[in-house]
C-alpha cells in the first residue's frame, strides 16, 4: 500500500482532511497529524518518522500557507533529506495547490532542489484529484499491482428445487426457492460458486431420542451464527487442480489425488492439511479470506432451518443422496443398516458421484448428506461441553492432530450421514471418502 504524507498548515486542515479521506477510499495509506497522531505522542518525532516512512510527500499549498514560515518549510526540508535514499526519477515530492496560489521558491541548497522544480497539481480544478491519483498510480504501478485486491465479485440470484420426504422416504413436496451467490474465477474457465448463508440462531446437536444419535452430539444447545458464504458443492477435482497449480504457500499439493476420477466429482484423498493449503492459495489468488467452515457453520448450513435428522426430512433415500444403502451383513447392529427409520433400503454405489446430482437444501447447497465427508476447522472434542456459542471454530484444548468431519459419505450408512452426525480423522491423513468445501466470512 502506498504511504502518503500530507504536509499542510492548520488553516487548510478541513480541505486536507477531505483529501486524506479521498485518498484512503482510493486504496492509499495517507498520514496527517489530525487523523493519525495519538494523544501524548511527540509531534516532532512522529512527523519525522512518518515522512521517512512515506512513499509520497504531498506539499499542500494555499494562498495562506505560502505566506507562512515554519511547519511546511521544515517538513519540506525533511522530505528533501528523505529523498537522498531514493532512486533517481522516483516520484516522491508532489506540490498540490488547494487554491490559485503561487508555488513558493523553497530551496534546499545542499541538494540544489526547489519546490517549484516539481510538476504540481491544482486540486481545485475539476480533474485535479484524478490527475493526482493518476500520477501516484503510474509512479507506483509495480507496488500497487502486488497489493491491489481484485474487484469484488458480483452477487447474483439463482433458482433451485428443494425436495422433502415423509417418514417412509416418499417425496411429498417439491418447492422452488432462490438464493444469492457469487462466482469466483479460478482461471481457464474454472469457477467456484459460493452461496450466501444468512446468519441466525439455531439448535446444534441432536435430541436424545433421535435415532442413531451419538453422545458426542450433545448437549444440544443454541449457537448464533453470523452471515457467511459457503461453497455450493464440495470442492471438485477440476477446482482442486486449478488451485494446486498456483504457488505453494506452506506445502505442495498433488494436482490429481482422487481415487474416483472425474472433473465434476468431489476431490478426495486430501488431508485436512491439504485442504487448509488449498484455502490459503485461494485466498492469496483472490484477496478474499477463504477457510474451512467451523463445525457450527457446517451444521447450520446443512440444516437450512430444519430440525429433522436430514435436511429433506425424517429419513434418507438413494434418490436424494449417495450413501451405503445396504445392511452390513457382518454386523447385526442398527448402526450399520442401509435404511433409516421407516425409510427404504437402497443400493451401494461404492464410489463418489458428480456434485449436484441430487436435490439442494433450502439454502441452495448440494451434497450435504453423503458423497464425501467434509473437513471442518475444529479440533475434535468428545462432546459440546465448553464449545463456543458464536459460531466460531473450537480450536482450543483437545487433540489438534484430530479434526472434525461432517456429512457422511458414499461409504457410510444413513445414521452417519445425519445433519448432527460427528466424525473425526487425523489431520495429516487422507481417505477416498473425505473431501471438503470452503467458506468466506464476507465479500
Amino acid at each position: 500500500m502506498v504511504r502518503i504524507f500530507l504536509a499542510h498548515v492548520i488553516e487548510d486542515r478541513v480541505t486536507v482532511s477531505n483529501l486524506y479521506h479521498r485518498l484512503k477510499e482510493s486504496g492509499f495509506q495517507p498520514w496527517m497529524d489530525r487523523e493519525d497522531l495519538l494523544p501524548g505522542q511527540s509531534r516532532q518525532a512522529e512527523i519525522s518518522k512518518a515522512i521517512k516512512e512515506s512513499d509520497v510527500f504531498i506539499a499542500c499549498l494555499s494562498q495562506q500557507s505560502v505566506q507562512k514560515q515554519g511547519c511546511v518549510q521544515r517538513e519540506f526540508r525533511m522530505a528533501l533529506n528523505a529523498m537522498a535514499d531514493r532512486p533517481p526519477g522516483k516520484i516522491f515530492l508532489i506540490p498540490v495547490c488547494l487554491d490559485a496560489c503561487q508555488i513558493p521558491e523553497l530551496r534546499q541548497e545542499e541538494y540544489g532542489i526547489s519546490l517549484s522544480d516539481y510538476q504540481w497539481v491544482n486540486l481545485y480544478e475539476s480533474d485535479g484529484y484524478e490527475r493526482l491519483v493518476r500520477g501516484i498510480e503510474k509512479g507506483f504501478a509495480d507496488e500497487l499491482a502486488q497489493t491491489k485486491k481484485p474487484p469484488k465479485p458480483v452477487v447474483r440470484t439463482f433458482s433451485f428445487e428443494v425436495a422433502t420426504v415423509d417418514s417412509a422416504g416418499k417425496i411429498n413436496q417439491r418447492e422452488l426457492k432462490t438464493s444469492q451467490y457469487y462466482r469466483e474465477d479460478l482461471g481457464n474457465g474454472v469457477h467456484l460458486d459460493l452461496i450466501r448463508i444468512p446468519g441466525d440462531r439455531f439448535w446444534i446437536g441432536s435430541s436424545e431420542n433421535e435415532l442413531g444419535r451419538s453422545v458426542s452430539e450433545g448437549p444440544r444447545h443454541k449457537v448464533q451464527v453470523p452471515d457467511f458464504y459457503m461453497g455450493r458443492y464440495p470442492v471438485t477435482q477440476r477446482q482442486w487442480q486449478a488451485i494446486s497449480l498456483l504457488d505453494d504457500v506452506d506445502m505442495k499439493l498433488s494436482p490429481d489425488p482422487s481415487k474416483f476420477k472425474g472433473d465434476d466429482r468431489p476431490v478426495e484423498q486430501v488431508s485436512w492439511d491439504n485442504a487448509v493449503e488449498f484455502c490459503k492459495r485461494l485466498s492469496q489468488k483472490t484477496g478474499s479470506d477463504y477457510r474451512l467452515p467451523s463445525e457450527a457453520e457446517w451444521e447450520y448450513a446443512c440444516r437450512a432451518g430444519t430440525t429433522t435428522p436430514f435436511h429433506f426430512g425424517d429419513t434418507i433415500t438413494m434418490e436424494l443422496a449417495n450413501y451405503q444403502g445396504l445392511d452390513d451383513v457382518d454386523f447385526k447392529d442398527s448402526k450399520f443398516l442401509g435404511s433409516y427409520g421407516d425409510g427404504p433400503k437402497g443400493e451401494y454405489r461404492e464410489q463418489t458421484t458428480d456434485v449436484g446430482s441430487f436435490s439442494a437444501n433450502a439454502f441452495g447447497l448440494y451434497d450435504m448428506h453423503g458423497n464425501v465427508r467434509e473437513w471442518c476447522l475444529d479440533i475434535y472434542h468428545a462432546n459440546y461441553e465448553g464449545t463456543p456459542i458464536d459460531g466460531s471454530a473450537w480450536v482450543e484444548d483437545g487433540d489438534a492432530s484430530c479434526r472434525l468431519l461432517r456429512g457422511g459419505s458414499w461409504k457410510e450408512h444413513p445414521r452417519l450421514c445425519r445433519s448432527a452426525a460427528r466424525l473425526s480423522f487425523y489431520s495429516e491423513l487422507s481417505r477416498s471418502d473425505i473431501g471438503f468445501r470452503v467458506v468466506c466470512p464476507t465479500l
